[in-house]
């Protein structure tokens, strides 16, 4: 009995042991997966790619930027950053800081983010041009993550300096 009662506790002890590096493991993956794709929509966003930027949103996404009507599909989406890509100077970059993540689901998760619009001067320095709070879900599928729902606001200029 006492054999039994010793196996039963250092069972209980290994499980939780164990159980926090499992949960810290998964939660870094989780972050760097989202991270990821962040890093993915700005390198895309920069290229202009609108196909390639479009293909990291679900095909049911929706977006809406700056108040504008929310555009509806990923087909839309793509149709959308196309028309923009074009009225675009090649010197504008996308920078996307995750703020925070939540976990809503298994394969759901709601990020708040912080998107900058960058002019690259010729020196190399980049100017703020304008700046976005912006939330997301993404939603896990089997290839990896996509962007589900976007809104991104322009963030008001602070006082006594800011975007142009």
């Amino acid at each position: 009995m006492n054999r039994l009662l010793a196996c039963l506790v250092a069972l209980i002890m290994l499980f939780v042991a164990t159980r926090p590096a499992a949960a810290g493991s998964s939660t870094n993956t989780l972050e760097q997966a989202l991270r990821e794709l962040a890093a993915e929509t700005d390198r895309r966003w920069d290229a202009r790619d609108a196909q390639g930027l479009s293909a990291l949103f679900a095909t049911d996404a929706t977006l809406q930027i700056a108040g504008r009507e929310t555009v509806v599909l990923r087909d839309a989406i793509e149709i959308y950053f196309q028309k923009s890509f074009s009225a675009m100077s090649d010197d504008l970059r996308h920078v996307t800081r995750i703020v925070r993540w939540q976990a809503l689901a298994p394969d759901l998760v709601l990020t708040d983010n912080d998107v900058r619009l960058e002019r690259l001067l010729p020196s190399g320095e980049r100017i703020l041009v304008r700046q976005f709070i912006n939330h997301t879900i993404a939603v896990k599928d089997g290839t990896g993550w996509r962007l589900k729902a976007s809104r991104a606001h322009v963030r008001p200029a602070e006082a006594g300096g800011g975007a142009s």
